[in-house]
């Protein structure tokens, strides 16, 4: 504050009062991620960053630091819901803070802020917030490809991988006989984030009681966490095996003995 008088023509003016005034404005602000317990990563911080991306159901805590004390602070979402995030404010201290937040879905939001005097910031601050998904497990079944038709006497070698963001708890094998219960096989459990784990089984079609003419089907599955934080089941494409005859297999072996058996004709043949 200043109090001035101008000298004009030898006259000297009344005075003038001259304050001068700055309007809110964000200094920097400091970010904490605290995870959900399925993810099993350690809370992490981020120094001054307008950029956050975390996976759904992550709590952000922020300390906002201002140039002066205000009297309000909010986070407003650009989207057409224009949701508002209120912030701690101390009017002693140049500070906001943003307690345990956790954002539904990615947008961006602008901080609004408003000092003693009633003074916008200039210019809002935006923050963008990338919000990612928990993805399901991937499953791939390399073999058998598609749908089959065995013989009751075949064992079906099943091959594939399993892999997931955050870690799988099971993985395994579903198998049934149309008219009787499914059968479940676990093939291993506990699979490390971002890992991709081979998974092998020999599925013996004779000894789970396949005869000809059955109809088998099987899917591969795996368990991880939800964003719930309950488990979550996902299942792979469900093939079928349609087990052959025998009378299918006798002809199939007999033509293969008649092309084996026959000699070989020469193309140069001469008559008598």
């Amino acid at each position: 504050m200043l109090f001035r008088s101008l000298d004009y023509g030898g006259r000297q003016s009344r005075e003038f009062k001259v304050t001068v005034y700055e309007h809110p404005r964000l200094v920097r602000a400091d970010f904490d991620l605290k995870y959900p317990a399925y993810t099993r990563l350690p809370t992490r911080h981020i120094d001054d960053t307008r950029r956050v991306s975390a996976v759904e159901g992550t709590e952000l805590s922020a300390v906002l630091q201002l140039n002066k004390p205000v009297r309000s602070a909010k986070l407003v979402a650009r989207d057409a819901g224009r949701a508002e995030i209120a912030l701690d404010v101390d009017s002693t201290q140049p500070q906001a803070r943003l307690r345990a937040f956790a954002p539904p879905k990615s947008g961006v939001y602008e901080l609004r802020l408003v000092d003693a005097d009633g003074r916008n910031a200039k210019l809002a601050t935006p923050f963008t917030i990338d919000v990612q998904p928990n993805r399901p497990p991937e499953l791939r079944l390399a073999s058998p490809r598609g749908d089959a038709r065995p013989s009751p006497l075949e064992e079906v070698a099943f091959t594939g991988t399993v892999w997931d963001d955050f870690g799988t708890l099971a993985y395994g094998l579903t198998y049934s006989i149309a008219g009787r219960e499914p059968v479940q096989v676990e093939l291993g459990r506990e699979v490390p984030a971002r890992e991709k784990r081979e998974f092998r089984h020999l599925l013996a079609l004779e000894e789970i009681g396949a005869k000809p003419d059955d109809l088998v089907s099987w899917h591969v599955w795996a368990e991880d966490i939800g964003p719930d934080g309950q488990p979550r089941r996902t299942q792979g494409d469900l093939f079928f095996g349609e087990i052959r005859a025998f009378d299918e297999i006798f002809r199939e072996s007999q033509d293969m003995s008649s092309d084996e058996d026959e000699p070989p004709q020469s193309s140069n043949q001469r008559g008598g």
